[in-house]
């Protein structure tokens, strides 16, 4: 899920969107999630000369 996608503004118009919308909450609070298998090598890069080692300069035309 998308950051930007979680600070949205959500109006709510009427009691039975509302109830719609706290259901949903509710469900989704008890739902568990399958578990992540990540199946190829990982690695943290905090470096900024790494990070653009691997992507490389954004800047360039």
């Amino acid at each position: 899920m998308a950051t930007k996608s979680i600070l949205n503004n959500i109006e709510i118009h009427n009691r039975k969107v509302a109830e719609h919308l706290v259901s949903a909450m509710e469900k989704a609070e008890n739902h568990q999630s399958n578990p992540v298998i990540i199946l190829k090598p990982v690695e943290q890069v905090d470096d900024p000369e790494k990070i653009r080692q691997i992507f490389g300069d954004m800047n360039r035309p």
